[in-house]
């Protein structure tokens, strides 16, 4: 494995997972993603995708109650490159993973984005939004300790939408060692990560109709009272 992509939903790892699947040519995928997976051997199956698989997007809860000590071993002893994303607000991944889930759609890019947008959500169910972010506070937790033991093979992004994005990727693709200089691959590899693509525009936030209870909730679980204008 050259490339293994570890994060959390709605942190930008799928538009990342497709940025680099561009640049490598390659189909592999998200083997682990519930709606995929048959089940197996887990650990068989991971020495497979490390010895298989050029690129792998891996979502941490999605083995969540597994031990993720093979995956270290594996890491060390394998030395691909390691991405991790994050979303530096809590309140903000939890609040887009409800509206993917009220919609069915997780992730839509160009001409389908404006089309998504027209969507109108109504009130989130408070007790799914409070189970989220309880969810990503305990995942949040299994990252730090995976990361910490994992530490010299990995680049961590938060943000990858952010107005700095043009600057995180050209590092990402020094660390990854790939040639991003060139305006046809810069301009390839950045389409993934347009505000077109952003999902969740302030319009379709606004149509969530209990967003002051939720701020609530958000404050009191994990100290956090506001949500960004796109998630």
């Amino acid at each position: 494995m050259e490339v293994l992509i570890i994060g959390q939903a709605r942190t930008g790892s799928t538009s990342l997972f497709f940025a680099l699947q561009s640049l490598f040519k390659t189909r592999n995928g998200e083997p682990f993603n519930p709606g995929k997976y048959v089940g197996g051997e887990i650990e068989t199956d991971l020495q497979y995708l490390f010895k298989n698989f050029q690129l792998v997007k891996h979502m941490i809860n999605h083995l969540q109650g597994y031990d993720h000590r093979l995956l270290v071993d594996l890491i060390k002893n394998e030395k691909p490159k390691v991405i991790v994303t994050s979303r530096r607000s809590i309140s903000n991944a939890t609040l887009s993973r409800c509206i993917a889930e009220e919609t069915g759609s997780w992730w839509v890019s160009g001409n389908d984005v404006k089309n998504y947008q027209r969507n109108r959500i109504g009130p989130i169910s408070s007790e799914k939004f409070r189970a989220f972010l309880l969810d990503y506070s305990e995942m949040n937790h299994e990252m730090s300790k995976l990361i910490s033991e994992i530490s010299p093979w990995v680049a961590t992004y938060e943000n990858l939408f952010g107005k700095n994005k043009l600057h995180h990727l050209k590092e990402m693709c020094r660390f990854l060692q790939i040639d991003f200089y060139s305006c046809a691959r810069e301009a390839s590899f950045m389409k993934y990560f347009s505000s077109n693509n952003k999902m969740n525009n302030r319009d379709i936030i606004s149509t969530v109709t209990n967003l002051a209870e939720l701020r609530k909730i958000s404050l009191e679980v994990v100290g956090e009272c506001g949500f960004e204008d796109f998630l």
